[in-house]
């Protein structure tokens, strides 16, 4: 393990051995056959929080060293080398409902059946993130598959891909075309491997995703805002961060339409089923707006979130929700202040914000 004072800026050294121990609890509760273990999940696990769990594993076995990271992303990865579609691509494919986001008989079932397209971006970040660090191709077949299924439905005219859009699966996003930044990440991610054909079509889902944003508002799930913040303030100059995401980001949190008048720092959630839900707040919120906060000062080199009272009282916020065995709990009841969930969403997010995982 790296001594705390060679790890550089872009990780939390106040949490970063909280995101070894949270590391330490995906890694634990993934099984031999890379499916996620635990009771009560805020809602269905699906194969985005799979992909996404292999990105903060390898992100935290670069600074610890422990060979258990990478073994449960190698086994994640033969996961979805198990379920990969004749088209290269895959399903949602949601588990059993939670204490809370549940899903319809038709809905679970259309997850399974019906292919989704951001999966392979964030599929082609983890095998690209994987190969990296370990020097394999052992899993590049499986990416040129995944890649060539997302040229398969590549639209130069928009920059993204023509996406079916099933009423089902759609419902179960607030913003669906939000969740292409998983594609932009998974290009980025084959481009930075060798592929050619990703680093043409790159820009054009650069320029996608800065039209996405430019359409969030103050009912948008901060979630994304943070991952956009994320990805924007890194793929944009600084003359656009500051003219176009800084205000935006301002008046976001200005609006303070999730924010609890109870809980300092407690954020509510906007899903796609329920809408905005703000009796219970949410680690993907806290998380996401902390994370677009920590990314635009880290990535533009101002300084001008991580010290307002905004990004303080959500640090403390989730800090208190880490539990005694080193995970975090998903989010905290209004009505009574208790918590609960253990979803590997609640677990991969504290990583990503306290690592950077998305700043490198």
């Amino acid at each position: 393990m790296q001594n705390i004072e060679d790890i550089p800026s872009r990780v939390d050294h106040e949490r970063y051995y909280s995101a070894i121990g949270v590391a330490d609890f995906i890694a634990a509760h993934h099984d031999e056959e890379g499916t996620y273990n635990v009771n009560e999940p805020w809602g269905p696990e699906g194969e985005i929080y799979r992909a996404i769990c292999v990105w903060v594993l390898r992100d935290a076995y670069k600074f610890s060293d422990k060979p258990e990271y990478l073994d449960k992303s190698r086994i994640i990865l033969e996961r979805f080398r198990k379920r990969q579609r004749p088209s290269g691509g895959w399903t949602l494919s949601l588990g059993s409902d939670g204490l809370k986001f549940k899903v319809t008989d038709d809905e679970r079932r259309d997850t399974e059946t019906l292919e989704d397209p951001v999966i392979s971006g964030a599929v082609l970040k983890s095998i690209a993130d994987y190969q990296l660090i370990t020097g394999t191709k052992d899993s590049q077949d499986m990416g040129n598959k995944a890649f060539d299924s997302l040229m398969d439905l590549w639209n130069s005219d928009i920059g993204t891909i023509n996406e079916y859009r099933d009423r089902h699966l759609s419902a179960l996003r607030s913003n669906p075309d939000s969740y292409h930044f998983m594609i932009l990440l998974g290009l980025n991610a084959w481009s930075d491997a060798g592929s050619s054909k990703a680093k043409e079509v790159l820009p054009q889902n650069i320029d996608f995703a800065r039209k996405t944003f430019d359409n969030f508002d103050d009912k948008t799930m901060p979630l994304m805002v943070g991952y956009y913040v994320a990805v924007l303030t890194k793929f944009c100059s600084l003359e656009y961060s500051k003219r176009y995401i800084k205000p935006k980001l301002d008046a976001y949190m200005k609006s303070g339409l999730f924010g609890s008048n109870d809980i300092p720092g407690g954020y509510g959630h906007h899903d796609g089923l329920r809408g905005i839900v703000t009796d219970e707040l949410h680690m993907r919120s806290g998380i996401g707006l902390a994370n677009a906060m920590k990314s635009y000062d880290l990535n533009t080199g101002q300084n001008e979130y991580m010290k307002t009272k905004w990004y303080l009282d959500i640090c403390t916020w989730i800090d208190s929700m880490k539990s005694n065995d080193g995970s975090y709990f998903e989010y905290q009841t209004t009505i009574d202040e208790k918590k609960y969930g253990k979803g590997s969403a609640g677990q991969y997010l504290p990583i990503l914000w306290i690592l950077g995982t998305l700043l490198k």
